[in-house]
């Protein structure tokens, strides 16, 4: 069955979608991505539903996450960065 704007999301669906971390999902703000909460829960307040079109106009909105770099990356940075720190403090 394909996917419609109106199928309702988890939390974890949502952070899956968005490759985030389900707690960075609990703090987007309501005005952002809109959610509709279930009844009851062990608070009260039952769980967050978000509707997928929603979170699709939102990811739509959002920056691709930025992959960190890679270790050979990083590598060349720290060597540059010794280099540069080092010249001058030779002999002391």
């Amino acid at each position: 069955m394909p996917a419609t704007d109106d199928e309702t999301l988890s939390t974890g669906e949502v952070a899956k979608l968005l490759q985030v971390d389900p707690v960075t999902v609990w703090r987007i703000p309501r005005r952002e991505l809109p959610y509709s909460q279930t009844p009851g829960g062990a608070r009260g307040r039952g769980h967050r539903r978000y509707r997928r079109g929603d979170v699709e106009a939102y990811r739509g909105q959002r920056a691709a996450p930025v992959p960190p770099p890679s270790i050979e990356d990083r590598v060349v940075e720290l060597e540059a960065w010794r280099d540069r720190h080092q010249h001058g403090h030779e002999g002391n």
